[in-house]
């Protein structure tokens, strides 16, 4: 921060250097189970460079990025530029690693990338996330345990990255669909940090996790369910609230303002649960699976979704062929009203929903 004015053209050209040698160095432990890292580990094996240099120059990559360092503009780049084409080339270098060491071993520094290159971070793992067999997949390395301890696996930095992205109204849109892709992709682990558990905590109703308006949450939601239906349905179901959530708050950016506090009322957390709800009953069709993760929040609906929510039981009660189907969402529905049918005025109004 004191000497960034004095920085010459030759200082930015060495810094770079020096940032994409020692951040594109792979980490020899990747790969093993913990009887093998522990042995190379007390054989001295590591990476060649320390944890406290690689932070260092992702820190100063993501100062760069965020221009928070007084950096003269050197011809026709500013500090921003410097950072961007850095990360832009190390991310291309990952990309082409059909091993998933290079990105693996960024771990470490991601949520930095994130702060200095956002756009090229959000696009590298678009570009992972194509045809049919997205390099990406191979982020998720938690299915099994090392002797009864959790294995790390990489989604975890990856995660940390796009939550700490969607904060940004610029950035939410990118990072809810990689999230809504990553959704579809996971194998499920041992951890319980997956995305979909970011997305839910995103757009949580009464938390978001992001400043963006109400307007482009709801569109980026109508854009999930349309891109990633199974996963779109299942986040919105997710969303409406039950009174037992428990939320994490996601970390603020250390060089960029995405992260205010804003203050839900009520009112906006009315409004936005509604729209969620007229969203997934668009979505029920005829499958009566679809209707039993409903169940259970019936008592989040108004009485008008609620009314509307029967006149889907009717119709697909009337069409479903599959008696097993019928019988578990029959079972379901008489053992939620059982418990409290004040809530329920349709049922005490005579309106049938037949078997």
């Amino acid at each position: 921060m004191l000497l960034g004015a004095f920085l010459t053209r030759d200082d930015l050209v060495a810094f770079g250097f020096a940032a994409s040698t020692v951040l594109s160095d792979r980490d020899p432990l990747i790969g093993l189970d913990l009887t093998r890292r522990l042995a190379a580990q007390m054989a001295g094996t590591s990476q060649q460079f320390s944890n406290t240099l690689r932070y260092g120059l992702a820190r100063t990559l993501a100062l760069l990025g965020a221009a928070q360092s007084p950096i003269p503009r050197l011809g026709n780049r500013s500090g921003p530029d410097w950072a961007r084409a850095i990360v832009h080339d190390l991310l291309d270098s990952a990309n082409a690693d059909n091993t998933y060491a290079l990105w693996t071993s960024l771990g470490d520094v991601m949520t930095l990338l994130a702060e200095a290159a956002p756009e090229d971070l959000l696009q590298a793992l678009l570009e992972g996330l194509t045809g049919p067999s997205p390099l990406h997949a191979n982020m998720f390395a938690d299915s099994a345990n090392d002797h009864g301890f959790p294995t790390s696996s990489p989604h975890l930095q990856f995660l940390a990255a796009l939550e700490l992205l969607a904060w940004s109204p610029e950035y939410l849109d990118s990072a809810a669909d990689i999230l809504a892709r990553l959704a579809a992709l996971d194998p499920d682990g041992k951890w319980s940090n997956r995305p979909s558990r970011s997305l839910a905590e995103i757009f949580s109703c009464w938390r978001p996790n992001t400043i963006a308006s109400e307007q482009q949450r709801i569109q980026a939601l109508q854009r999930i369910l349309q891109n990633e239906p199974a996963v779109g349905r299942q986040l919105l179901i997710t969303l409406i609230p039950t009174g037992r959530e428990l939320q994490t708050p996601h970390p603020a950016p250390q060089f960029r303002d995405w992260k205010v506090e804003v203050l839900v009322t009520h009112a906006d957390l009315s409004r936005f649960q509604a729209s969620i709800i007229d969203m997934l009953l668009d979505t029920l069709g005829d499958d009566p699976d679809h209707y039993l993760a409903i169940v259970e929040r019936l008592g989040s609906l108004s009485l008008e979704q609620q009314a509307a929510f029967a006149d889907h039981l009717v119709r697909v009660g009337r069409s479903c062929n599959d008696d097993e189907a019928r019988a578990r969402l029959r079972n379901a529905l008489r053992d939620i009203i059982a418990r409290d049918l004040l809530t329920f005025p349709w049922v005490i109004s005579g309106r049938e929903v037949r078997d």
